[in-house]
C-alpha cells in the first residue's frame, strides 16, 4: 500500500462482504444488515507541489446515522427525551447551558441529533523514526450527544481521514467542504427513517487538542510565539506569568475586529 487512499479503498463493497463473511460466520446478508457497513468515498483534493493527485476519505454522514438508526437500540435512545435540570442554578449536561438553549433546532418539537465532533491526529509509524510526521493523520470522529454513551469509544463513528500534509497544504473548503455540505443538508431537510419520521441533527460542538483546535479555528498552533496566545481572553504572552485578572474577553466581536486590521495590513504592504 503506497497511500492512504489504497488502504481505504483496497476492498470493494462486494470484497468487503466476501472478506467478513470468510472470517466470520455471518452471510453477506447478515453483514449488510448487522455491521451497516458505509463505503468510504475519496475526495479530491488537487495536486500538490509535485504534480501529485491527493485525496481524503470521507465516510459519508447522512448514510452512516441512517444506517445508525436502524438499529432498534440506537432509535430508542435517540427518541428518549433528555431530562434537564430542574433548578436554572443547576448544570448537569450541555444542554442546561445558554448556547444550547439558543440554539433554535434543538429547543424545536421533534427529534433532532446533537452531534459531538472530536479532532484529533496521529502517527502510523514509530513517532521517533526518519517518517515521523510524513505519515500522520488528521482524523475526525463523531459521536451522538447521548449522556448515557457519548464517552463510550464504542459509540464513536468515523467521519474522515486526511493526511496531515494534505490538510495544512490544501484550504480547509477542500477539505471540509463536503462535511459541511451533509450538515447544512441535515440542518435544513434533515433525513428520513425507514418508519417515515424525519430527523434533523447537527453539530454541537467541536472537541480537540489545542493544536487541533487552533488549526481548526484559524489561529495560530505555534503558542510559544504568539503575542497572545489564550483563547479565551486578551491576556499578552509576556504578562501572563503576572497575570491575575482584569483582561478583556476574547469575543466575536474582538476576534472579527482582528481579522479586518490583518486583511487591512495585508492590503497595505
Amino acid at each position: 500500500m503506497n497511500s492512504l487512499n489504497d488502504v481505504c479503498h483496497q476492498y470493494t463493497k462486494k470484497e468487503f462482504k466476501e472478506a467478513m463473511a470468510a472470517k466470520t460466520n455471518l452471510s453477506e446478508t447478515d453483514i449488510d444488515i448487522q455491521k451497516k457497513t458505509v463505503h468510504p468515498p475519496a475526495i479530491y483534493l488537487g495536486t500538490d507541489e509535485n504534480r501529485k493527485e491527493c485525496y481524503a476519505q470521507y465516510i459519508p454522514l447522512q448514510d452512516t446515522l441512517q444506517a445508525m438508526l436502524k438499529d432498534p437500540v440506537v432509535w430508542q435512545q435517540c427518541v428518549k427525551p433528555q431530562n434537564n435540570a430542574a433548578s436554572t442554578n443547576v448544570f448537569t449536561d450541555v444542554c442546561d447551558g445558554s448556547v444550547f438553549k439558543s440554539n433554535d433546532l434543538f429547543m424545536e418539537p421533534g427529534i433532532s441529533l446533537k452531534l459531538i465532533l472530536y479532532q484529533d491526529a496521529f502517527e502510523v509509524v514509530n513517532p521517533l523514526g526518519s517518517s515521523k510526521r510524513k505519515h500522520k493523520i488528521v482524523c475526525l470522529l463523531y459521536t451522538c450527544q447521548l449522556r448515557a454513551h457519548r464517552s463510550n469509544v464504542d459509540n464513536l463513528q468515523l467521519l474522515l481521514l486526511c493526511p496531515e500534509r494534505y490538510f495544512k497544504y490544501f484550504a480547509h473548503d477542500k477539505l471540509f467542504g463536503r462535511m459541511l455540505s451533509d450538515i447544512r443538508e441535515l440542518e435544513r431537510h434533515g433525513l428520513v427513517t425507514s418508519s417515515g419520521q424525519v430527523v434533523r441533527a447537527t453539530v454541537l460542538c467541536i472537541l480537540g487538542d489545542n493544536l487541533g483546535s487552533h488549526c481548526i479555528g484559524g489561529f495560530t498552533e505555534n503558542v510559544s510565539t504568539a503575542s497572545h496566545c489564550c483563547r479565551y481572553c486578551l491576556v499578552p504572552t509576556n504578562e501572563m506569568d503576572n497575570a491575575t485578572d482584569g483582561f478583556p474577553v476574547s469575543t466575536v466581536e474582538t476576534y472579527k475586529e482582528a481579522l479586518q486590521q490583518l486583511q487591512d495590513t495585508r492590503q497595505q504592504m
